[in-house]
């Protein structure tokens, strides 16, 4: 009896410390709106005077860090965005990006990825809910983040 107790509790053990690793504590997979990574991230640059923007080139993995100048252009494209130029998923995205930039906060990190003229995408590095997809048209061209890394990457 003491012995099958013993294999008992032992297994017991075992099985919660196992199950431990994989347990997902998010109980609610779905976002309060369309622009829900969008909202933090403009919030986390309005409010941290001192962070990190890399932009890269996914075809060659070139890497360009933002200038202080070019980050008030990407502040004046969250002031421009509206709820009409979030959309849900396109059916006609590339696989990969064709641009990313990474924004490192003190205490987040948040990727934007700029697949075209018109279409970009917004999560942070460790989401769980559906990327923020926005849709660039109506923005004036000089806000057009796509173009800001076409510049960038080919002065």
């Amino acid at each position: 009896m003491n012995k099958r107790l013993s294999y008992l509790i032992t297994f017991i053990i075992i099985s919660i410390l196992f199950t431990g690793c994989n347990f997902n504590f998010q109980l609610n997979n779905k976002k309060p709106n369309n622009y829900y990574y969008t909202n933090l991230l403009a919030e986390s640059i309005s409010t941290e005077v001192s962070y990190k923007c890399t932009a890269i080139n996914t075809s060659f993995y070139n890497e360009i860090e933002i200038s202080q100048n070019d980050k008030t252009t990407l502040n004046s494209l969250f002031k421009k965005l509206s709820s009409k130029n979030f959309i849900s998923k396109p059916s006609n995205l590339p696989s990969k990006p064709k641009y990313r930039l990474v924004f490192i906060f003190k205490d987040a990190k948040y990727l934007m990825d700029i697949y075209n003229e018109n279409i970009i995408s917004i999560y942070p590095w460790d989401g769980a809910l559906e990327k923020d997809y926005i849709d660039m048209n109506g923005i004036p061209i000089s806000y057009n983040i796509n173009g800001l890394c076409d510049y960038l990457f080919n002065k």
